[in-house]
């Protein structure tokens, strides 16, 4: 049977009318309000497993994104090191050329 607010005052009313004002009172404070939806120990756990598979399903998205980065770090790596070969290869000498023709030139 669904809990309406009626049924829910009628339950008072005879509480009240057989226990007393405070008795009633207290009943109807661990009364389930009408039209209150509730959660099943089996609803909780259907939730938990949904939440367990998502977890599970992030974390390996999580660890694919790592993998890619830790892949596209080792890539910046290389191409820095090979532009600061090119720079000792190639700048530093034509700095020392050019201070030396500038040295021969104030010289």
């Amino acid at each position: 049977m669904a809990t309406t607010e009626y049924t829910r005052r009628e339950l008072f009313e005879a509480a009240r009318d057989h226990l007393g004002q405070p008795a009633a009172e207290a009943l109807m404070a661990v009364t389930i309000p009408a039209n209150t939806d509730l959660a099943t120990r089996q609803d909780l756990e259907l939730l938990r497993a949904a939440l367990l598979v998502e977890l599970e399903r992030l974390r390996r998205e999580a660890a694919d994104h790592r993998a890619e980065t830790t892949a596209e770090l080792a890539k910046l790596t290389t191409g820095i090191e090979k532009l600061r070969s090119e720079l000792y290869r190639w700048f530093l000498p034509a700095v020392a050329a050019v201070v030396g023709v500038v040295g021969y030139v104030t010289g």
